[in-house]
């Protein structure tokens, strides 16, 4: 059984809350990063404290929907999610692109994928009970609380922490 990280905003199941300052899942946890992937052509600098590292990576990305990839593959990564490429290429185009439950939506996922509309509801149904994709007003879409706007810059901060040592 795969396990759920992240609350459905949708539904008041008492794990979520409203902050007025921080929007939704104000209660979200966070997991221990593991590793991080490094490629040829990330620019990175690497700053050394006496307690802490810091490292600021760099990536030039041609368009929103090769952003909102590399994002979820990050996401995948780092909390043990174990997504496949094509849940990874899914999650993506229906960020970028709109709800999959459009059909002009899911015909130009099925042709760009070269997939199958079978497979596509295969990966809905385990990614929506992972609360990873989400039913809203009939469409499905990504999740809120990790979904962002892909067209602007993104800056992700993320501490890898001791455990005891917060």
């Amino acid at each position: 059984m795969h396990k759920k990280l992240f609350p459905n905003p949708y539904k008041n199941d008492g794990g979520l809350l409203y902050n007025s300052s921080h929007g939704w899942g104000a209660q979200l946890k966070t997991e221990i990063i593991k590793f991080v992937i490094f490629t040829e052509d990330v620019l990175y600098l690497l700053e050394t404290n006496k307690e802490m590292i810091v490292q600021r990576l760099k990536k030039e990305l041609k368009n929103d929907t090769d952003v909102s990839y590399r994002y979820y593959s990050v996401l995948s990564a780092l909390n043990d999610l174990e997504l496949t490429t094509r849940e990874v290429q899914l999650m993506s185009f229906i960020a970028v692109s709109g709800s999959i439950s459009v059909p002009s939506n899911r015909e130009k996922f099925c042709s760009t994928y070269k997939t199958t509309g079978a497979t596509v509801n295969n990966m809905v149904s385990k990614l929506k009970k992972r609360n990873l994709l989400l039913k809203k007003d009939g469409k499905i879409v990504v999740n809120p609380l990790i979904s962002l706007e892909f067209s602007s810059d993104i800056t992700l901060e993320i501490k890898i922490l001791h455990e005891g040592k917060a």
